[in-house]
């Protein structure tokens, strides 16, 4: 539970910063770096929690937690992997495609 409120407060904190335009005085902050670390990082968590919670017991609500900790850990590394094309993976030559 700790986990999945910690990554929670993170991301409303980055929803905070983006929908208030704050991020914009603070250009220094590489953002889209920091947002596809988010991503990786709650996505590390999940792997940890979601082994640890079907490691522990093996019924029913294990074993529900276990498959929407993977749906979780899918979309965030979704959402990194869109972060980093959209962001930090641009295509030099941008006629080619």
């Amino acid at each position: 539970m700790g986990a999945a409120l910690l990554e929670v407060l993170v991301t409303l904190a980055f929803l905070g910063l983006r929908a208030t335009h704050f991020h914009e005085r603070l250009s220094r902050v590489n953002w889209p770096c920091l947002d596809f670390l988010r991503c990786v990082s709650a996505a590390i968590v999940f792997i940890v929690v979601a082994f640890a919670v079907i490691a522990a017991s093996h019924d029913g609500s294990a074993v529900s937690a276990f498959v929407f900790s993977l749906i979780l850990i899918g979309i965030f590394c979704l959402d990194a992997y869109n972060t980093y094309r959209a962001e930090m993976g641009s295509d030099p030559d941008p006629d080619r495609g």
